[in-house]
């Protein structure tokens, strides 16, 4: 309502570029309360804010685009915004919304199964000393969550460095940071972690507000086999699907958004075992091996024989390395020190120290 005011004062007095902000604004939270025709008005502010060369406006309306799409994990339309904004933003030396964009990018990456590309772009946004405080809490998170899909160390590690990153945002990335402790939870069979780790989130002060949100953080809940509060119509994206009953649906949902391995896991509940079978194939070809083994299990609870071998990327090395070794090794050829390699590759000399596959090199 106040933003509909807002237009219509700012109309009167013709001030188009205060009617573009508050239209910007306007979609914005139209997105987040999930209005499917949200994403169409801010291209469409987009394209008028460059037209009329209001530079900041067309910034805003493509950066809240990607992060919208984002939120949804609209994988095709936020990379779409994601290289629209990108190109805009760089040739004008934005070096601020390119932050964000970049870790949306990553986000967008991580949801569509090309970790090693999310990986690569979060840590493009680490090393950057333009970065601001909530993409550099993003891109930790996205660390954090790759190698917990891959059961590779050094999740909590990067779940930590976010949360301290948290501290100092006040809160801003707090919901993000809680989703991923519970995953990684869950990953690791803890029940309790994930209980603890949700409950905090959603009793605290800065809890989600928006129903996509608030569906990262319920549907940790739900896998581990937690009482769920909220109802399916409070919650946004094909989670309500899920909570709902309705685990095909939702891994349909899922699967037309570009986002494999949440579809594989909708369907972890369904007691469909051919769903369960299908599913565990898409996150073995992922190298998503600790959700593989869940998935496994449950298949095993059905009576069905599951057999297991060595990881994908380890078992099609000649020397069986580890994707994480692959990546410390020509790093150690170059001659660097393992506190060099971290600083590279963004993790801490002690995960260097696990992984680096001295046998190799020597």
């Amino acid at each position: 309502m106040w933003g509909e005011r807002a237009i219509a004062l700012a109309r009167s007095l013709e001030e188009t570029d205060i009617v573009l902000d508050a239209r910007i604004n306007i979609a914005q939270a139209d997105g987040l309360a999930c209005d499917e025709d949200s994403q169409e008005r801010l291209w469409r502010c987009f394209e008028e804010a460059r037209t009329a060369d209001f530079e900041e406006l067309a910034c805003k309306a493509i950066t809240n685009l990607a992060w919208i799409a984002r939120l949804r994990r609209d994988v095709q339309a936020a990379r779409r915004a994601i290289a629209v904004g990108l190109e805009y933003v760089s040739e004008r030396g934005r070096e601020r919304p390119r932050s964000y964009l970049l870790c949306y990018r990553a986000q967008m990456d991580l949801a569509g199964g090309a970790w090693d590309a999310a990986t690569e772009t979060a840590a493009e946004v680490l090393r950057s000393d333009q970065a601001s405080v909530l993409p550099r809490v993003m891109a930790s998170i996205v660390l954090g969550l790759v190698r917990a899909r891959r059961g590779d160390p050094g999740a909590d590690e990067a779940l930590n460095a976010a949360a301290a990153l948290v501290e100092r945002s006040e809160g801003l990335g707090s919901e993000q940071v809680a989703a991923g402790r519970a995953e990684l939870a869950w990953l690791e069979h803890d029940r309790d972690g994930v209980e603890r780790v949700t409950a905090a989130a959603l009793a605290s002060d800065e809890a989600a507000v928006s129903p996509l949100g608030l569906a990262d953080l319920v549907i940790w809940r739900r896998r581990a086999g937690l009482a769920v509060d909220p109802c399916p119509e409070e919650l946004g994206g094909p989670h309500a699907l899920e909570v709902s009953g309705d685990p095909a649906g939702a891994a349909a949902a899922w699967r037309e958004l570009g986002c494999p391995y949440e579809a594989a896991l909708a369907v972890l509940n369904s007691g469909d075992v051919d769903a369960l079978r299908a599913a565990r194939v898409v996150l073995v070809a992922l190298g998503a091996r600790p959700a593989a083994a869940i998935l496994a299990q449950r298949l095993r609870e059905h009576g069905e024989r599951v057999t297991t071998g060595p990881r994908p990327r380890t078992r099609d090395n000649p020397a069986g390395l580890t994707p994480r070794e692959l990546e410390v090794l020509p790093l150690l050829a170059e001659g660097l020190r393992n506190t060099e390699i971290a600083d590279r590759l963004v993790v801490s000399p002690k995960t260097v120290d696990h992984t680096s596959p001295r046998s190799c090199a020597s």
